[in-house]
C-alpha cells in the first residue's frame, strides 16, 4: 500500500513542480521528503505532525528559511528523530538549502543523485542511519561543501578519487562503513581539510605520501583499518594536527623519535594495537599541551621517558603490552615526576623491574586509574599508595611483589578494582578493606595469604569477582559474609585450607555465575540451596571432604555448564534430575561412594562428557558394564 500510495504523491508533485516556482516548490518537495519519511516508523508521524498547511512550511520543525519576500528554506535539520523511511529525490529541489541534518534516523535505501543539485549546499550529515549502495558521487558537484558526514551508514565499494576535488571541504567523516580498497591519494588535494575521519570502513594499503601535503589538518581518524606499512616521512609535515588516531591497523616500523618536534600542538595521540617498533619517541615531551598519549599494545622497548611532569595537561598514558623496560633496578624511576594532573597509567605487560618508589603516593591526587600488573616489578607494595585517594583501579598483579599488603589501602574509598593476584604477598587479608564499598572486582589469589577472610569484607557488599583461589588462607567462610555479598558472579576460594561447613547462604548469591572451592578442606553436606543460584554455570568441589547425597535441587540450576565434584565422599544415588540438565556438558563425580544405577538420559548419554569411575557400586548405564540387579532397580524407581 506505502509503495502505491508513494508512487501517486511522486506523480503529483512531478505535475505541481512543473508550474511551481519559488517558495511553492519547496512547500511541494518538503511534503515529497514527508511522504518518504512518514511511515518508517510511529515516531515519523509525531515528529512531523507539525508538517501541515495549519503552518506556513517556515515553521515546521527542522525547517528553516531565509529572504524577506521569497522564503526559502536554508536549513533542515531533523536529527534523531527516528523516522524511519527513505530520503525522497525531491530534496533536490531545495535548492536554497544550505545545510541537511538528517542524522540519527534509521534512513534505509539510497542517498538520491539529486542531492548533487544543490549548488548552495555546506553541511551534509546523514549519519548514524542504515543507507546502502555506494560512495554518492553527485555529493563532488556541491563545490561550496564544508562539512560532509557519512558515518555509520552500511555504503559499500570503493572510496572514490573525485572526493579529493572539492576545493572548500573543511570536515570529512564517511567512517564505520563498508568501503573496499585504499585511501585515495586525492584527498591530499583538499588543502582546505581540517578533519579527516576514515575510521572502521576496512581499508587496505599504506597511509598514502600525498596526505603530507593537508597542511590546515587538525584531526586525523583512521583506526581500525587494515592499513599497513610504515608511517610516510611526509606525514611528519602535519605540523597542525591536534589528534592523531591510527589505532587498531597493521602499521609496522618505528615512529621517528623527532615526533613531538613535528606536531607541537598536538593534544591526542593514539597509536596503539599496531606492530610498531623501537623506543617511544622523547620528543613527546616537546608537546607541551598533551593530553592523551596511547601506544597499546606494540613492540616498543628501551625504557619510559623521564620528565612527564613537563607535559602539565596529560591526563592519560597508556603503554601497556609492549616490551618496555630492562627487568632490572631504575626502569620505575620515571614515576617520580609525573604532571599532577595524571588521571590514567597502564603500563602493564611489559618487561619493568625495581621497586615502586616509595614516594608514588605523590604520583597525582587526580589519578584515577593505576595499572602496573604483568611486569617484573618486586619489593613491597608502598604505604603511600594509600594516598592515592582518587583511585577507581588498581592493578599489581602477577609481579614479584612481596611483604604485606598496606592496610592503607582501606584509604582508597573510590576504588572499584584491587588486583594484587600472582605474587608473593603473605601476611593476612586487612580487614581496612572492608572500608572499599564501591569495590565491584578483588583479586588476591596466587599469594602466601594467610588467615581468614575478614569479616569486613560484608561490606564491599556491591562486590562481583572475588578471587582468593591458591593462598594459604584457612577457617571457617562466615554465613554473614556470605549473605551480604549477594551481588557475587565469580567467587574462587580453591586452592586454600578452608574448613567447616560451606554456608547455606549460598543461596542468595543469585547472579552467581561461577563458584570454584575445589581442593580445601570443607566437610557436611553440599548445600541443597545452591538450587536456587539459577544463573550458575560452573560448580567445582573436587577434593573436598564434602558427604551425604549430592541435591536433587541441583537439577534446578538450568544454566549449568560445569559440575565437578570427585574426590569427595558423597554417597546415595545420582539424581535422576540432573537428566533434565541442558546446558550440562561436562559432569565429574568420579572417585566418591555413589550407588545405584547410572541415568541413561541427558548429559549420561554422551560418555565422553561424564566421569564416574571410582565409585564401585554404580551400575548399568551407557559407562558401567555391570548391570543393576532387579532389587537396586526396584529401589531407585
Amino acid at each position: 500500500m506505502q509503495c502505491n500510495y508513494m508512487a501517486v504523491v511522486e506523480c503529483l508533485l512531478r505535475t505541481s513542480l512543473m508550474t511551481a516556482s519559488g517558495n511553492e516548490t519547496d512547500h511541494a518537495a518538503l511534503l515529497a521528503l514527508k511522504a518518504g519519511l512518514v511511515g518508517g516508523s510511529p515516531e515519523s508521524v509525531e515528529a512531523l505532525s507539525s508538517w501541515n498547511d495549519s503552518l506556513h512550511f517556515c515553521k515546521w520543525v527542522g525547517v528553516t528559511c531565509k529572504g524577506r519576500r521569497h522564503r526559502r528554506v536554508t536549513v533542515l535539520d531533523l536529527s534523531d528523530y527516528n523516522t524511519g523511511g527513505v530520503i525522497s529525490p525531491f530534496i533536490g529541489n531545495l535548492s536554497f538549502l544550505r545545510e541537511i541534518n538528517l542524522s540519527g534516523n534509521r534512513l534505509e535505501g539510497f542517498i538520491p543523485k539529486e542531492i548533487g543539485l544543490l549548488s548552495r549546499l555546506e553541511v551534509f550529515n546523514v549519519s548514524n542511519n542504515a543507507l546502502q549502495g555506494p560512495f554518492p558521487l553527485q555529493l563532488t558537484n556541491c563545490s561550496r561543501l564544508l562539512t560532509l558526514v557519512l558515518y555509520s551508514n552500511e555504503l559499500t565499494e570503493r572510496i572514490p578519487d573525485q572526493l579529493g576535488s572539492m576545493p572548500k571541504l573543511k570536515s570529512l567523516n564517511i567512517g564505520r562503513n563498508n568501503f573496499t580498497g585504499e585511501i585515495p591519494a586525492s584527498l591530499g588535494n583538499i588543502s582546505s581539510l581540517l578533519a579527516l575521519k576514515l575510521a572502521d570502513i576496512r581499508l587496505r594499503g599504506r597511509i598514502p605520501t600525498n596526505l603530507g601535503k593537508l597542511k590546515n589538518l587538525a584531526y586525523l581518524h583512521i583506526c581500525g583499518n587494515y592499513l599497513s606499512g610504515n608511517i610516510p616521512s611526509h606525514f611528519y609535515n602535519l605540523t597542525s594536527l591536534r589528534t592523531l588516531a591510527i589505532v587498531d591497523n597493521h602499521l609496522s616500523g618505528t615512529v621517528a623519535s623527532s615526533m613531538g618536534l613535528h606536531f607541537p600542538h598536538l593534544r591526542v595521540a593514539f597509536l596503539g594495537m599496531n606492530s610498531f617498533t623501537g623506543i617511544i619517541p622523547p620528543t613527546i615531551l616537546n608537546i607541551s599541551r598533551l593530553q592523551k598519549f596511547d601506544v597499546t599494545t606494540n613492540k616498543f622497548y628501551g625504557s619510559v621517558p623521564k620528565g612527564l611532569g613537563r607535559l602539565e595537561y596529560l591526563k592519560l598514558f597508556a603503554l601497556a603490552n609492549n616490551n618496555l623496560g630492562s627487568e632490572s633496578e631504575g626502569d620505575l624511576d620515571f614515576l617520580t615526576n609525573v604532571t599532577s594532573n595524571l588521571k590514567v597509567l597502564t603500563i602493564q605487560k611489559n618487561r619493568l623491574g625495581g621497586m615502586i618508589p616509595y614516594s608514588i603516593g605523590n604520583l597525582s591526587s587526580k589519578i584515577e586509574h593505576l595499572y602496573l600488573g604483568s611486569n617484573k616489578i618486586s619489593g613491597h607494595i608502598p604505604v603511600g599508595i594509600g594516598s592515592l585517594t582518587s583511585l577507581v583501579g588498581l592493578g599489581l598483579e602477577y609481579n614479584k611483589l612481596s611483604g604485606e599488603i598496606p592496610s592503607s589501602i582501606g584509604n582508597l574509598v573510590m576504588l572499584q578494582k584491587l588486583a594484587l593476584g600472582g605474587n608473593r604477598l603473605q601476611g593476612s587479608i586487612p580487614s581496612s578493606l572492608g572500608k572499599l564499598t564501591n569495590l565491584f572486582n578483588l583479586g588476591l589469589e596466587e599469594n602466601q595469604l594467610e588467615g581468614s577472610i575478614p569479616l569486613n569484607l560484608q561490606y564491599c557488599s556491591g562486590l562481583k569477582e572475588f578471587y582468593l583461589n591458591n593462598n594459604e588462607l584457612n577457617g571457617t567462610v562466615s554465613e554473614k559474609l556470605m549473605s551480604s555479598l549477594d551481588q557475587l558472579t565469580r567467587l574462587y576460594l580453591d586452592g586454600n585450607y578452608f574448613t567447616g561447613y560451606f554456608p547455606t547462604s549460598v543461596g542468595k548469591l543469585i547472579n552467581l555465575n561461577a563458584l570454584d572451592v575445589s581442593y580445601n578442606k570443607f566437610s557436611g553436606e553440599i548445600p541443597t540451596e545452591l538450587g536456587k543460584c539459577s544463573a550458575l554455570e560452573f560448580l567445582l568441589v573436587q577434593e573436598n571432604s564434602l558427604e551425604g547425597k549430592i541435591p536433587s535441587s541441583l537439577g534446578a540450576l538450568e544454566a549449568v555448564q560445569y559440575l565437578d565434584l570427585p574426590g569427595n565422599n558423597l554417597s546415595g544415588g545420582i539424581p535422576s534430575e540432573l537428566q533434565g540438565l541442558r546446558s550440562l556438558k561436562f559432569l565429574n563425580i568420579s572417585f566418591n561412594q555413589l550407588e545405584g544405577p547410572v541415568p541413561t538420559k541427558g548429559v549420561f548419554n554422551n560418555l565422553t562428557a561424564i566421569y564416574l569411575q571410582g565409585n564401585e557400586k554404580l551400575c548399568g548405564g551407557i559407562c558401567c558394564a555391570e548391570a543393576c540387579n532387579i532389587t537396586s532397580k526396584l529401589l531407585n524407581r
